[in-house]
């Protein structure tokens, strides 16, 4: 059982027990002997109730010397949008913060002690489900010892995949029920070595069945030893929740490849094909999509616009004003209003782009 001590009248609490959840409305007064138990408590205590953790205000007095600190709900406040910055270099992160009030606040107390003063228990959104908070990023910590073992393990010669099975099996193993509608497909070259990989789950398949009208996938991730190109098929629904629908890892970024993706992907979904496939605009991709979803519309997305706006019409202004029509919520006869305004605002209904962008739009 992991406990937290040092609170109240000496006592110590079950924080994996039932009584546990009951703290909810019931942590103002609680005492710690320094912020940083009273931080180790809360992470404990999201991780009951499933939502992720993080620090946020901190109070300090004229010597520098922290007296108020602030742990909130890792969705409070909100992230500020950097989608009109045109020099951005990578797409703009899904949003996560979503104003949710869910907070505590300790202060330094006389006896050098921290006391929590308030709390604010309620959030906006779902909280995770069981199976899941381990997963949470307040959750994810490896503690200095199993750091040091793994050294050790390393210097010996031993593999990581080696040193991974032994903390599995210290920690009583992964625990993960079978999953009958995992789906993967691979390729191998002349060598007979790993050429493409794409994977799905069966939740994955579930949720394309309801929200796959529309899809977005790019290659610009190449976070791997190999440099290989990963490419994550998703959609983004309209809480800025990214959708993952199946992730593949490409030998290279040909159009035969990319069909190949396409096709694994189309399988994978009862051959359900999408409606429209937004990418990053890269040509061997769209010409994939023409091959294996003929029917569907491709489009580029907004930041690779806005990106191209600027590249073609050279104003700042324009790019500022363009990217708002793109991310407000209009209908087709108010966003045809709203860009033709723009458009003789800046003077440059006859610019190449523009009208390529009018003939694109009215397809």
């Amino acid at each position: 059982m992991e406990t937290v001590p040092n609170v109240a009248d000496n006592c110590s609490i079950d924080l994996h027990g039932a009584e546990a959840k009951c703290l909810a409305d019931n942590i103002v007064g609680m005492i710690f002997e320094s912020h940083f138990d009273a931080w180790e408590f809360y992470k404990d205590y999201a991780k009951i109730s499933g939502f992720s953790a993080r620090r946020t205000t901190t109070r300090k007095d004229a010597v520098g010397d922290v007296k108020a600190q602030e742990f909130c709900c890792s969705r409070a406040g909100f992230r500020k949008s950097k989608i009109y910055d045109v020099d951005r270099q990578r797409a703009p992160r899904a949003i996560t913060r979503i104003g949710c009030k869910a907070k505590v606040v300790v202060m330094s107390t006389n006896s050098n002690q921290w006391r929590i003063s308030f709390s604010h228990t309620e959030h906006n959104h779902p909280l995770c489900p069981t199976n899941m908070r381990p997963f949470l990023r307040s959750n994810r910590k490896v503690t200095y010892a199993d750091i040091e073992e793994a050294r050790a393990m390393k210097t010996v010669g031993i593999r990581t995949s080696q040193i991974m099975n032994l903390f599995q099996q210290q920690s009583g193993g992964f625990q993960q029920q079978q999953d009958n509608g995992f789906f993967i497909q691979y390729s191998l070259d002349e060598s007979l070595r790993l050429h493409n990989l794409f994977w799905c789950d069966s939740t994955s398949r579930s949720n394309y069945t309801c929200f796959g009208d529309i899809i977005a996938f790019d290659t610009t991730y190449k976070a791997n030893a190999y440099g290989r190109p990963l490419m994550p098929i998703v959609c983004v629904n309209h809480h800025h929740h990214t959708i993952v629908f199946g992730i593949a890892i490409l030998a290279d970024e040909t159009v035969d490849t990319f069909e190949w993706v396409l096709r694994a992907f189309l399988e994978a979904m009862f051959n359900k094909t999408p409606i429209s496939v937004v990418t990053d605009g890269d040509r061997a991709m769209q010409r994939a999509i023409k091959t294996v979803f003929p029917l569907a519309r491709h489009r580029i997305c907004s930041w690779h616009l806005s990106r191209n706006a600027q590249a073609n019409i050279g104003d700042k202004k324009f790019t500022a004003a363009f990217s708002r029509c793109m991310s407000a919520w209009w209908t087709t006869t108010e966003f045809d209003r709203e860009w033709r305004s723009v458009v003789k605002h800046f003077n440059i209904e006859d610019h190449p782009w523009v009208v390529e962008k009018d003939q694109t739009q009215h397809l």
